[in-house]
């Protein structure tokens, strides 16, 4: 038997032999572990073998005794019981305690270290605390339940939150877990957050938890979102088309407004608002107002609904003929200013313009230099138009006019003493008083005509006299005279100047249209070239300089223009048939003979300029 077994062991050695008498060694495969059996006890069986837990544990006791550093405690155990010390900076500050009082604690196992010493057991109140609420916040967390919490402060990002505090004093003592509350997950908009000023308890819902991180992070947009889904259910249910609610507008737009009525959100479209053809909104809805509207659609799918303001009342633009007449005074508010005017509000839904040239009879370049917004004014309706809805206005009209002022002050014909305010081509502007002036027409600067700048004769703030002339309501202008100070110098120089008049003149100057001549001081006659008279001089040339003494014939006499021409030959033309009459008396009396040319020669030379020498 030992042969065959020893065969078995050294046959597999020769047969490793190869070719050349070396052996071929195989490498062998390693063998595989097994696994070791893996077995799982539950919390029933594990305390079947070893028995209930005990050490590390949180327990219920009573006080026991009350020391000057701590308490006793008495834990009871299989029907005995066990005293445990808790040291003061174990405990809960701020509890009053007395003996008998019941109290959980955290029982430590520390029984090895203090078992030679008095108090061999200790524990510690504020553990215990804070592993019953550490249990509770994962039961909460798992559970989806909702805690109370007390926000602490204010942080970046959101708000610190006591979990399981009810107080501020227990928020104050380090009760609880402190959570994060983003600011994100505060309200059901992104944009809401919580007022300090209110009462701090919330209600929220665990997020994250991980607390061996220090992470735990809560919400209250769930809880939100779930009321907000029940009074949205109650509030279709409970309503319907053509009711009235009361809201807070919460967002304004250029194409309407949102409308917080709790529950949900309606929206009133800018249509909607009010019969104004352009509300302004700002004005009439602004956010935070409380409005009342009714509903004129409801979508339950949805969930949104259509509101109207102007529906609770009739269209005032219907009987508008009857309300604001024109010529009728009405009363209203101040409520916007364009460039071209100011906005009057009459009653809901009417609005009147009161234009720039209706507002005052100064001059100014923007309502807002006569008007504030929200004052109430007194005006004059001109002008109603239904269909366009505008109705016109005038502030004006209610008060006296610079005229009828200026009239009953200064009555035409008056004589004033008065300072050029401004100069201008066509005239000269006189301060009247501090708020009006009047015209002085170039026409009536002076009775003589004159082509000279007025720059040249006045200055601004020159004092001068002037006559006022007259008033003019419609155009609300007053017309003043300086030539008119004295009395009209024509009615004279008509009689002295007839047509047919002839007078010795002075020449003043030397145009080549003609000459100015001298008549009476400052009035001047003009003598046309195709009026002087040629005599010796050169084709072409006038023969006359400044300085010479002509005589000249009165031909036109223009009172309107204040013009009056002059002719040389017709003097000429004049002592000519003169001479001719003196020589046919000569003949008829038989006088010494004179020839026709001795007289005629005699008017030429009397009628030659003076030697220029």
């Amino acid at each position: 038997m030992n042969n065959e077994l020893q065969k078995e062991v050294t046959e597999p050695k020769a047969l490793e032999k190869t070719k050349g008498g070396v052996h071929n060694k195989k490498k062998r495969k390693p063998l595989k572990k097994a696994k070791a059996p893996t077995v799982t006890y539950s919390d029933e069986e594990l305390r079947a073998v070893e028995g209930e837990p005990f050490w590390n544990l949180v327990h219920d006791g009573k006080i026991k005794s009350i020391e000057t550093d701590g308490i006793t405690v008495a834990i009871e155990r299989d029907g005995g019981s066990i005293t445990v010390f808790v040291p003061s900076e174990e405990l809960m500050a701020g509890v009053d305690r007395m003996t008998g009082q019941p109290v959980r604690i955290y029982l430590d196992d520390a029984i090895a270290a203090n078992a030679q010493s008095a108090r061999p057991f200790t524990g510690s109140e504020i553990k215990g605390v804070e592993l019953d609420l550490l249990d509770k916040a994962y039961k909460a967390k798992a559970l989806n339940e909702t805690i109370q919490g007390y926000v602490v402060a204010e942080i970046k990002g959101g708000y610190s939150v006591a979990l399981f505090a009810d107080s501020r004093e227990l928020a104050d003592r380090g009760h609880g877990f402190r959570a994060f509350l983003p600011l994100g997950r505060t309200g059901l908009r992104r944009t809401e957050g919580l007022s300090l000023a209110d009462d701090h308890l919330v209600s929220v819902q665990i997020a994250e938890f991980d607390p061996t991180r220090g992470n735990i992070v809560v919400s209250r947009r769930e809880l939100l979102a779930e009321v907000r889904k029940k009074e949205e259910e109650a509030f279709f249910t409970e309503h319907a088309l053509n009711d009235e609610v009361v809201g807070y507008v919460s967002a304004v737009m250029p194409y309407g407004v949102f409308v917080n009525l709790g529950a949900v959100d309606g929206f009133l479209h800018i249509g909607d608002i009010s019969w104004d053809k352009k509300p302004r909104l700002k004005e009439l809805v602004p956010v935070g107002k409380e409005i009342r509207a009714k509903i004129i659609e409801l979508d339950l799918e949805k969930k949104k609904v259509k509101l109207s303001m102007k529906d609770l009342n009739p269209d005032p633009w219907q009987s508008i003929e009857r309300t604001f007449r024109p010529g009728s005074e009405v009363k209203g508010d101040i409520v916007a200013f364009a460039d071209f005017g100011a906005f009057v509000r009459l009653k809901d839904g009417v609005e009147g313009l009161i234009h720039m040239g209706e507002i005052t009879w100064s001059r100014i370049k923007h309502p807002s230099q006569h008007f504030r917004i929200g004052d109430h004014v007194r005006s004059l309706v001109l002008r109603v138009d239904k269909e366009q809805r505008r109705i016109s206005l005038s502030t004006k009209a209610l008060e006296t006019s610079p005229v009828e002022r200026l009239s009953a002050q200064f009555p035409a014909g008056s004589v004033i003493k008065t300072k050029i305010a401004s100069i201008h081509d066509f005239g000269l502007f006189v301060e009247l008083d501090e708020a009006s002036n009047g015209l002085v027409p170039r026409s009536e600067v002076s009775w003589l005509r004159s082509d000279d700048p007025l720059e040249t004769l006045f200055s601004v703030g020159q004092e001068i006299e002037v006559a006022i002339m007259g008033y003019d309501q419609r155009r609300q202008r007053v017309t003043c005279s300086i030539k008119r100070v004295q009395g009209d110098p024509w009615q004279k120089w008509k009689n002295d100047f007839k047509r047919g008049s002839t007078h010795k003149v002075r020449v003043l100057e030397v145009k080549r249209a003609g000459v100015v001549c001298q008549l009476d001081g400052e009035l001047t006659g003009f003598c046309s070239r195709r009026d002087l008279f040629e005599g010796d001089s050169e084709q072409g040339k006038i023969n006359v300089r400044v300085g010479d003494e002509i005589e000249v014939v009165v031909t036109a006499v223009d009172l309107t223009r204040h013009r009056i021409s002059l002719s040389q030959k017709a003097a000429a033309d004049s002592e000519t048939k003169k001479a001719y009459q003196s020589y046919l008396n000569e003949q008829g009396q038989g006088a010494a003979r004179t020839t026709l040319g001795d007289a005629l020669r005699n008017v030429k030379i009397k009628g030659k300029f003076k030697d220029h020498g």
